[in-house]
């Protein structure tokens, strides 16, 4: 701020932490750390010396009082036109806004609470008044304690705390101003400024333009060809499980006539004669009853592992039923 004239004001936007400087010439300026040496904004606010500058939470309203007893309402979301234009009985030196929009002025001792005033009719009836006991003292500073009903002023004589009912937020909003913010939570924000801070005579929507837009000219859409594609792969994924399906039934069918085959072997085999053997020598006989045993325990196996199979199978049958 070097080639700047002096300061009559300082104060902060709470939105987006612009620095708001008010000048003896009538000027505002707007500074940010990101661009040094040059104000963001340069705006006349009043044809005599600035003497005080306000700002509401949301970042949306600016108040400026000036030297000709005059307070005015400025937008500071993309136009920075005066919004009202209002005169005052004195000349006012502080002034601050509540959280619910009450307006807070001071001239010498006495301290007047106004309620946000529309069009350019002067303010004859305040909300609230208070002079302070000692007519010496002249007050300094004003600030409204957020989420309470209480107006802060500092004067020479010290600290004085005055309640103003309707002053401060009666409900703690999480979203609007959390010190434990989280990173979700801030981005949500972040969008909900910048779209408040659209004009809104910019946003529009000719009803007629819909109705002139073809079939043929609207512009492909990615996600519906997504979409689309997941579609044909679960068809195609179904397909395969159902191949599957019918080549298990099949193999099952196969190994059942195997068994039925198997099973009337076992039956339709001849028996074997004993007598046939003549029992000439011990050794011939004990290989004789080694063959039999051989043999029938063969054929114990074989017809228990055709129960089981059969067995299996219709389990299988019942569960795919």
């Amino acid at each position: 701020m070097l080639q700047t004239p002096r300061l009559t004001a300082l104060t902060h936007n709470p939105a987006n932490a612009i620095t708001i400087s008010g000048h003896p010439n009538g000027t505002v300026k707007m500074w940010s750390p990101n661009v040094p040496n040059k104000p963001l904004v340069s705006l006349l606010c009043h044809p005599s010396a600035l003497r005080d500058i306000a700002v509401d939470q949301r970042g949306q309203v600016m108040v400026t009082t000036g030297a000709d007893r005059s307070v005015r309402l400025w937008d500071l979301r993309n136009t920075y036109r005066c919004l009202a234009n209002a005169k005052l009985r004195t000349v006012p030196s502080r002034v601050d806004l509540s959280q619910r929009n009450l307006l807070a002025v001071s001239s010498g001792d006495l301290v007047e609470v106004y309620k946000l005033f529309a069009g350019d009719q002067p303010i004859e009836q305040p909300y609230m008044r208070h002079r302070l006991d000692s007519r010496s003292s002249i007050i300094s500073s004003l600030q409204f304690c957020p989420y309470e009903d209480v107006l802060g002023v500092g004067h020479q004589s010290g600290f004085t705390s005055l309640l103003i009912p309707g002053a401060g937020e009666p409900n703690f909003d999480a979203f609007e101003a959390n010190p434990y913010m989280s990173r979700t939570q801030r981005r949500e924000m972040e969008v909900k400024a910048l779209l408040e801070k659209v004009n809104h005579e910019l946003i529009a929507l000719d009803a007629n333009l819909l109705s002139m837009v073809s079939s043929a000219e609207r512009a492909p859409n990615p996600t519906m060809d997504v979409l689309r594609a997941a579609e044909k792969q679960k068809q195609k994924g179904e397909l395969k499980k159902q191949k599957k399906k019918a080549k298990k039934l099949k193999q099952v069918d196969v190994t059942e006539s195997d068994d039925e085959a198997a099973s009337n072997s076992v039956t339709q085999h001849p028996p074997l004669q004993l007598d046939s053997f003549k029992p000439s020598k011990r050794g011939k006989k004990k290989k004789l009853s080694q063959k039999l045993r051989g043999q029938e325990a063969k054929k114990e196996q074989h017809r228990r592992r055709v129960v089981t199979q059969s067995v299996q199978q219709k389990l299988r049958a019942e569960k795919n039923k």
